[in-house]
């Protein structure tokens, strides 16, 4: 049975998945995210990247669809929606600003840049979601009291020097405006791409 193509319906739930997961962290244990238990922070967390990559994901469904790029929906990916996106330049821009390979890129130089934020949530998304890295730092005594580490794949921790929830909210803001500009794009009838 063939995949129906995405609808952006289908793209704004994904975010509004994310959405939630954000206000249940800021609601959990009463607003005291630090002292909540290991594993709800976990849950939360890895369901907040699965669900915000999750929608550029489907993003790129989307503009496969809507731009008849002419690739099977499960055979998708990011990379060859750009590849394929000759004759929208407007469009790929907008994608690959949301877009990040942290297996193959480094980190931009300004890790608090939408680029880098971006490729932070690609990151996390890898690092909570496949290997259960804990992506938080937690302070007594010093602000911010919760962060984000900058990259849990380094030995050496190394805090975000933003809170967690400025950059959680950054991340959200980035990639909702992303997709809905992505999609908007997609939508204006964007000729047929080259194969």
């Amino acid at each position: 049975m063939p995949i129906h193509p995405l609808t952006e319906g289908e793209v704004l739930q994904k975010l509004s998945y994310a959405g939630r997961r954000l206000r249940d962290m800021r609601t959990l244990n009463f607003g005291q995210f630090a002292g909540a238990p290991v594993a709800e922070k976990r849950q939360l967390g890895e369901e907040f990247f699965f669900h915000l990559i999750g929608a550029v994901e489907l993003t790129a469904q989307f503009v496969n669809a809507a731009c008849n790029l002419g690739l099977a929906a499960d055979c998708v990916t990011m990379s060859e929606v750009l590849k394929r996106l000759t004759q929208a330049p407007e469009l790929k821009a907008t994608l690959s600003a949301l877009h990040a390979s942290p297996w193959r890129d480094p980190m931009p130089s300004d890790p608090y840049s939408p680029a880098g934020l971006v490729y932070r949530a690609w990151n996390y998304r890898h690092q909570v979601t496949h290997r259960q890295a804990n992506p938080y730092v937690f302070r007594v005594g010093d602000l911010p009291e919760v962060s984000f580490e900058l990259d849990p794949r380094e030995s050496e921790v190394t805090p975000s020097a933003l809170s967690l929830w400025d950059e959680m909210d950054a991340m959200f803001s980035i990639v909702s405006s992303g997709c809905s500009r992505a999609m908007s794009l997609a939508r204006r009838g964007s000729p047929a791409q080259s194969p």
